[in-house]
């Protein structure tokens, strides 16, 4: 059988770090001529204390491991990745000497306030930095050629920040907040808006849309916004899928529900299940007028069939 190292580009690499032939998936493939299965070897070693080498670099540029010569190895606990995406930047060929961008480094090169930026500075070289490392997103670099010289140095900190990061991602640093506004009335009370979402600004993520399709799929997404303020009235004749979509929000698998606030509006539900979670349990209520923000009352009741109260 061929050597599989002999063809790099014909298999891909499974999460699990094992390879399959490219063109059928397969590990033993007797049409492409190919055995992969010699990667469990390396997968099922057992020395766990075994700390990865420096990586090999291709003549493409991009790294892989030096033991089993993979981008993403489980065993050796690496991802090369991200150094794709400084190479395909770097293809992409020079600047030009008169565009607007080389002006800017040229700029931002002798403007003292942006030399002390930490963020803008080649840890190599220390002058601007337009690239980071997409593993981790703490380190900058002017181009691929120092962060190859610095990864020797990096490597650690690398994997340590990413999982960080992950950690971060997964129990979220700040609440998202969506504003939505659907009847295009969010001008009304543009005013206060502004004065209540600077308010909020310290404290949470804030999102706007004003497209029906975009605010259900962020209702309905795995990681939805922990509040959501209507600007302006829905109703369900009119937005009944999005009616429901707030309702089950209320209900979600958080232990108390979404919360969910109306600036000029409440639904005509029409119909519909009960609010029975959340900021409100409310039926049938006509609207909710601004009254204080963004502590205390924040709404006063208007007219209504039925009352409108916090849980």
């Amino acid at each position: 059988m061929d050597d599989p190292d002999a063809h790099p580009e014909d298999f891909v690499q499974q999460p699990d770090g094992s390879l399959r032939c490219k063109r059928h998936g397969l590990e033993i493939c007797k049409a492409c001529d190919v055995d992969y299965t010699f990667i469990y070897q390396y997968l099922d070693d057992d020395d766990v204390e075994w700390k990865p080498d420096e990586p090999i670099e291709e003549p493409d540029g991009t790294l892989r491991c030096k033991r089993h010569w993979l981008e993403i190895c489980g065993k050796c606990c690496v991802d090369y990745t991200f150094m794709r995406e400084i190479l395909e930047e770097e293809r992409q060929g020079p600047m030009d000497s008169d565009s607007d961008d080389s002006g800017r480094i040229r700029k931002e090169s002798r403007d003292p306030k942006r030399k002390n930026s930490k963020w803008s500075k080649c840890v190599v070289c220390k002058e601007y930095a337009p690239k980071q490392c997409s593993n981790c997103k703490t380190v900058q670099y002017c181009g691929a050629e120092h962060q190859r010289q610095h990864w020797s140095e990096h490597k650690a900190q690398c994997r340590k920040a990413s999982q960080q990061n992950a950690n971060s991602d997964s129990h979220g640093t700040k609440p998202e907040l969506l504003l939505l506004s659907i009847g295009g009335y969010h001008k009304v009370v543009e005013e206060m808006e502004h004065e209540f979402i600077s308010s909020l600004e310290p404290l949470m993520e804030l999102s706007f849309t004003t497209n029906e399709d975009s605010a259900l799929r962020r209702l309905k997404s795995k990681r939805p916004p922990a509040a959501v303020i209507v600007v302006d009235a829905l109703y369900a004749d009119e937005h009944g899928e999005l009616v429901e979509a707030l309702i089950a929000y209320t209900k979600g698998k958080r232990s108390k529900g979404g919360l969910v606030m109306f600036a000029l509006g409440f639904p005509c539900f029409m119909g519909a299940k009960y609010w029975s979670r959340g900021a409100y349990a409310c039926a049938k209520a006509h609207y909710l007028a601004w009254r204080e923000y963004p502590t205390g009352g924040i709404f006063d009741e208007g007219p209504q069939d039925q009352g409108c109260h916090l849980e």
